[in-house]
């Protein structure tokens, strides 16, 4: 099994716009990849290496490049299956919301919508969950 995580920190009314239909999630889902691609070229075509080792250019290309980050976005990518292992102790993939189960839920868990995205259904946390 292969599960890419992406956290969006969204505002509810905003969520459930994104939310509401499959193209309503495709087209910020694209709006998103863009916008950080376009933060990216434009970071490092400023970015000057001259002079700076390897080591140091790749330390500046670096730095550049999480300044671009969208602070909204938070991405596991596939270290969501370690940080589960650690939250739980449990190695089991049980890609569901549990009730009562908040550390397990943060990784796995969540309020499915109708939307898919690549790995499956998007899911989102109302304010409940995150408070548990």
């Amino acid at each position: 099994m292969s599960i890419l995580v992406d956290y969006y920190r969204l505002p509810p009314k905003e969520r459930e716009k994104v939310t509401h239909t499959q193209s309503a999630w495709d087209e910020f889902d694209h709006k998103v990849v863009i916008g950080q691609l376009r933060a990216q070229n434009k970071a490092l075509s400023e970015l000057n290496v001259d002079g700076l080792n390897q080591e140091q250019r790749m330390a500046k290309i670096n730095e550049v490049l999480e300044k671009t980050r969208d602070p909204r976005d938070f991405n596991l990518e596939k270290d969501w299956h370690i940080i589960g292992y650690l939250l739980t102790g449990d190695a089991k993939i049980k890609d569901e919301h549990i009730p009562n189960a908040p550390l397990h839920n943060v990784i796995f868990g969540g309020l499915k919508t109708t939307v898919k995205s690549g790995y499956g259904p998007v899911r989102y946390f109302d304010g409940k969950l995150v408070a548990e």
